[in-house]
């Protein structure tokens, strides 16, 4: 592809704005979404109920 040429250019132009206006377009309803949850609901959206394990014991019961 010959990146001197104007219409390579214009292509590429083109597709940088279009990407930057998807970019911002998703931005701000991802702004939008996380403004509608409460730091609790946040929370509770990271929560697990797995147990802590001891790595070093686990390394021992698959060693033997």
């Amino acid at each position: 592809m010959n990146y001197k040429s104007e219409i390579v250019k214009m292509l590429y132009g083109v597709q940088h704005k279009l990407s930057m206006e998807e970019f911002e377009k998703q931005a701000k309803i991802d702004n939008e979404t996380i403004g509608k949850y409460t730091d609790e609901e946040i929370d509770k959206m990271f929560e697990t109920d797995v147990p802590d394990i001891s790595l070093d014991e686990l390394e021992r019961k698959l060693s033997i």
